[in-house]
């Protein structure tokens, strides 16, 4: 018996929170919705898109690691000043990172799956 899509929890067919969070808070820095040194906080970014605080944090530390925003001590994250030719370098940088470890992959499956000699 197969299972419909109906039969798996709503939970399984969503990405993470953190996910979500992280590239709706990503959206609205790109697209200038906040301006350089905005103040962003996890319990805003709580009330707001009505997430856990959890989820909220670890969403805010990963645009921290992708170098979006900054964390402040005792005061929250802020806001990195950001062109649009960043956005691009930095773009084309995690694309090409992405395709490396795929061709790897590939190759390393090649490797796996090549004819022996007898």
């Amino acid at each position: 018996m197969s299972a419909n899509r109906r039969d798996v929890p709503e939970n399984r067919l969503t990405p993470p929170q953190e996910h979500r969070v992280r590239a709706m808070v990503r959206r609205q820095i790109l697209n200038g919705d906040f301006g350089p040194d905005h103040r962003v906080l996890a319990v805003a970014v709580t009330e707001a898109l009505g997430v856990p605080r959890i989820p909220a944090r670890t969403a805010l530390a990963a645009l921290a690691a992708e170098g979006l925003i900054t964390k402040r001590r005792g005061r929250g994250y802020c806001i990195v000043p950001i062109s649009p030719d960043d956005v691009r370098k930095r773009d084309a940088a995690r694309a090409e990172a992405m395709m490396r470890e795929h061709s790897n992959a590939t190759l390393n499956n090649a490797d796996l799956f090549a004819p022996q000699c007898a």
